[in-house]
């Protein structure tokens, strides 16, 4: 989903480039926006899907909201821009106006 349509459903690889690009795309989902060594919480990571509403209270995904997220991700890395949380959970929201 996030690499757009059905890649990875035609039984081919990831290229380089698409590798590369899901680092750039994962920067929008911790508030942070950025990871370094060590850097792992997992109830953070939890509270803040939730807080996006990607994931539910109950811990299982909400497959909508994840596919609006990989719609808001494929535009804003086609139109270069640099993805964010707060940008994302607007979009998930429904309280932004295009993504730029």
């Amino acid at each position: 989903m996030f690499a757009g349509g059905m890649t990875g459903y035609n039984a081919r690889l990831l290229s380089e480039s698409q590798q590369g690009q899901f680092a750039h795309s994962f920067q929008a989902f911790p508030k942070k926006g950025d990871a370094a060594e060590g850097d792992n919480d997992p109830a953070r990571a939890m509270e803040e899907y939730q807080e996006l509403t990607i994931v539910n209270e109950d811990g299982t995904i909400n497959w909508t909201q994840f596919e609006k997220a990989a719609s808001y991700l494929q535009d804003v890395s086609r139109k270069s821009g640099q993805p964010n949380f707060e940008d994302l959970k607007a979009h998930l929201l429904g309280t932004d106006n295009e993504v730029t």
